[in-house]
């Protein structure tokens, strides 16, 4: 099952049901916390995710979750002369100094996840 398949999937969840989710995985893991990341639309810059949900730890900080994303994206043609950018509900770039904590406590879904899109584009004149 492809990543996006998984994501409609998991958005035809009710809210209840993604409640219980993302309070059993809060409960088993509590230093950690739910993220469903996946790609801004129309963004074609930065390739697909294989999966679009990540248990991250509390105390990472932003700049260190982009070296985590950028590893995953498993494609030559994004490299070093694309930048990297997350958007949480769809207006807020967060501070590359911010941890994940920081950033569940002010902006977590009322279903418990923390959700974060991902878009990327040409710097250094490439």
């Amino acid at each position: 099952m492809s990543s996006t398949d998984e994501l409609a999937k998991f958005n035809s969840l009710t809210k209840d049901e993604r409640v219980m989710s993302s309070g059993r995985i809060r409960a088993k893991y509590p230093s950690k916390v739910p993220i469903v990341l996946h790609r801004s639309a129309g963004n074609t810059a930065v390739p697909e995710l294989s999966r679009f949900r990540y248990l991250v730890p509390v105390d990472l900080r932003v700049s260190e979750l982009i070296t985590v994303i950028r590893r995953n994206i498993k494609d030559s043609e994004f490299d070093e002369s694309k930048s990297l950018f997350l958007i949480i509900n769809n207006s807020v770039m967060p501070s590359s100094s911010q941890t994940v904590a920081e950033l569940d406590q002010l902006y977590k879904n009322e279903d418990g996840f923390l959700y974060m899109n991902y878009s990327g584009e040409n710097t250094f004149g490439a």
